[in-house]
């Protein structure tokens, strides 16, 4: 108990710090430095699927980023009780907007239960009495949310990676990851490409022919970052 108390201590002084250096500046919607945070978005409700620049975009989960935000804010995990509930209504609402075309923070802030019920039902989704408490309790958390600072919308990338994944990078690792980033962005602005959907060969080739070119050694280096994403996302 005494270390699950620790952790949470930890996990919110760490967006503290963010907080207190990162002031009022906001990630440009376009070009993205790794040293970026991530900014968590009530649309997706993901922190990771915002910004297609982003060489982490797509590994976002709707449900492992709110659990994220949500014991931070409030400092305290959630119960296994309370987290297949919140899991069960997050994967209803993604199921639904990948079918109807929007978003899920298009639901948290416009549609009520009732609503919500008849969109499930044209649907063929099942909308349970846990479902309408947990969304009604997802609506006023984002209000919450929303209507105070904004520092806990803020992650850093290793930390969220270690969260989300269980993974700590090393300091070579977090190298290459960067250097993968600078490039990454200079070809989005030419090119649109995927890192977890592209080889890492189609990648080169698509930049080879706007006309970019890499040493041996940059080459090890971009893969690396590559492998480095492909290893996380598995």
């Amino acid at each position: 108990m005494k270390k699950s108390i620790l952790f949470i201590m930890m996990l919110f002084l760490s967006f503290m710090i963010y907080a207190c250096s990162a002031g009022d500046q906001s990630p440009n919607t376009d070009e993205v430095t790794f040293g970026m945070p991530f900014t968590y978005s009530f649309t997706t409700m993901t922190y990771a699927n915002n910004n297609n620049f982003d060489i982490f975009y797509g590994l976002g989960d709707p449900y492992e980023d709110f659990v994220i935000l949500y014991e931070s804010y409030n400092s305290i995990k959630l119960t296994e009780q309370e987290a297949s509930i919140y899991e069960h209504i997050i994967d209803n609402l993604a199921s639904l907007s990948s079918s109807s075309g929007r978003s899920i923070g298009y639901y948290l802030s416009t549609y009520t239960s009732t609503d919500l019920k008849n969109d499930f039902d044209s649907y063929e989704i099942t909308m349970t009495i846990d479902d309408i408490v947990a969304f009604n309790n997802l609506k006023s958390f984002k209000e919450t949310v929303e209507g105070t600072s904004r520092f806990l919308s803020y992650i850093e990338k290793p930390l969220y990676i270690e969260l989300r994944f269980g993974v700590v990078l090393t300091d070579e690792e977090l190298s290459d990851l960067d250097y993968l980033q600078y490039h990454f962005n200079q070809l989005m602005y030419h090119a649109s490409v995927s890192l977890l959907d592209d080889s890492f060969e189609d990648i080169i080739s698509i930049a080879s022919d706007l006309g970019y070119t890499f040493t041996e050694e940059q080459l090890a280096q971009l893969e690396s970052g590559y492998n480095i994403i492909h290893s996380i996302a598995e």
